[in-house]
């Protein structure tokens, strides 16, 4: 990917069948100090008040790390590591904020290509020639009862009812983090690529339905399009309890100036 290739930036958010929202979600825009894209998500845990702080201050943590003066890795390195300290020390302020945390994926597009730091069950995928791909790791219980399945250890529908499921094998809590996943080589981006970064409330869609409305899109398709769809799709689903729901669609353009949104800064922003 050229320096002259820019990205297409999209998204949409919704609070689903909850009273508060506690994903947040921010990025930062190549400007005259930039040449790179940041975009920082988090998913917030701990209660109303607790998850929207704790995905704030991660997101504003990260992207600050993620910004600043050192090699990639560790930038990347100290994207988790200061909005976990973070964390802790806003708890350590308030009491009553303690068993707050939060999911967190942060990513770099530059010159290079894709990078990414991840922890908890947010996903990253890529969709590429019609297929779609989920490139950072799930931390949550889903590949733990994938593999029992592949093992002969448990069905298909004893994994899919598995009430442990949800549940998060690692997340940002201001203690220690048990997986992190860390990408040490930038991943190569092309022309006509997309990338979706979301919170698990969009885990309402199957991947099949995310292929399809992502091969239903017509060429050259505005990545806010993109977002608004998938989180519509999420929207008329209409599951009961339906939890957040938050995509940040990209799409890498070749030799376009410009960008989908206006303006060079949003910080943490919700609905």
């Amino acid at each position: 990917m050229s320096l002259k290739t820019t990205i297409g930036l999209g998204h949409k958010q919704i609070a689903g069948d909850r009273a508060y929202q506690e994903d947040s979600f921010g990025y930062l825009l190549p400007g005259d100090t930039r040449d790179h894209y940041l975009i920082a998500l988090a998913d917030g845990m701990g209660g109303h008040v607790g998850g929207a702080e704790a995905s704030r201050i991660a997101v504003n943590a990260a992207l600050r790390s993620l910004d600043a003066d050192m090699v990639l890795v560790e930038r990347l390195e100290q994207a988790w590591q200061s909005a976990n300290d973070n964390i802790a020390n806003h708890v350590q302020g308030n009491p009553d904020l303690e068993g707050m945390g939060c999911t967190l994926v942060g990513v770099v597009v530059d010159s290079n290509g894709l990078s990414w730091v991840s922890i908890g069950d947010s996903p990253l995928w890529l969709y590429r020639d019609g297929t779609l791909r989920r490139v950072n790791k799930d931390h949550s219980m889903v590949p733990v009862l994938e593999a029992l399945v592949a093992a002969g250890e448990l069905t298909s529908d004893e994994a899919a009812s598995d009430r442990r499921r949800n549940s998060l094998r690692s997340a940002l809590m201001g203690d220690d983090v048990p997986l992190v996943d860390v990408c040490d080589q930038p991943m190569e981006l092309i022309p006509g690529d997309r990338l979706i970064l979301a919170s698990d409330g969009l885990d309402t869609l199957s991947n099949k339905e995310i292929s399809t409305l992502m091969d239903s899109a017509p060429d050259g398709s505005p990545s806010q399009l993109i977002a608004e769809s998938l989180v519509d799709a999420v929207a008329q689903v209409a599951k009961p309890n339906q939890d957040n729901t938050t995509v940040i669609t990209m799409t890498v353009l070749n030799g376009v100036k410009g960008l989908d949104e206006d303006g060079t800064i949003i910080m943490a922003r919700r609905n």
